[in-house]
């Protein structure tokens, strides 16, 4: 049995005045039924673009969880600013092409947690993945969209 993890195709503060086509959920295929595991096509931070990669959409990690060759793209970029508050301003969203062409971004504002001083918590790459390419799509990306998990389509 297949299942299908639902994911709009407007962000929530798109969704005050939109209409009933608008608010229509693009369904995605499961790629494994064990977990909500949908294929990522590719994945864009500002001007760099990374290739293919599988994802779960989980609703108990509290962050993203990114390949260590994205977090080392990453890295430099948060090294260059001085407070959370700078970095959430200036960092590109993370723009996750999935299959199907449908796009889902997390803007830095969701992916930076932190306060006024240098401490930020962003995204975490985990040494111990599945994969080299494995993404989990956490909390942040629930943050700006609504997912519907709808296991018997």
């Amino acid at each position: 049995d297949g299942g299908l993890a639902c994911l709009p195709t407007l962000p929530m503060a798109e969704r005050v005045n939109a209409s009933a086509k608008d608010l229509n959920p693009q369904g995605r295929p499961l790629n494994n039924t064990a977990w909500w595991q949908i294929e990522i096509v590719s994945v864009q931070v500002g001007a760099r673009k990374f290739g293919p990669g599988q994802g779960i959409v989980d609703t108990g990690t509290s962050m993203l969880i990114v390949p260590s060759f994205v977090m080392g793209h990453l890295n430099p970029l948060i090294d260059g600013v001085d407070t959370c508050a700078q970095a959430a301003a200036q960092l590109p969203p993370i723009i996750f092409t999935l299959a199907g062409g449908v796009e889902g971004s997390v803007d830095a504002e969701q992916y930076i947690l932190g306060d006024a001083s240098r401490d930020c918590v962003y995204v975490a790459s985990l040494p111990d993945a599945p994969a080299p390419d494995f993404y989990v799509l956490g909390d942040p990306f629930f943050w700006k969209y609504l997912v519907a998990f709808d296991s018997a389509n």
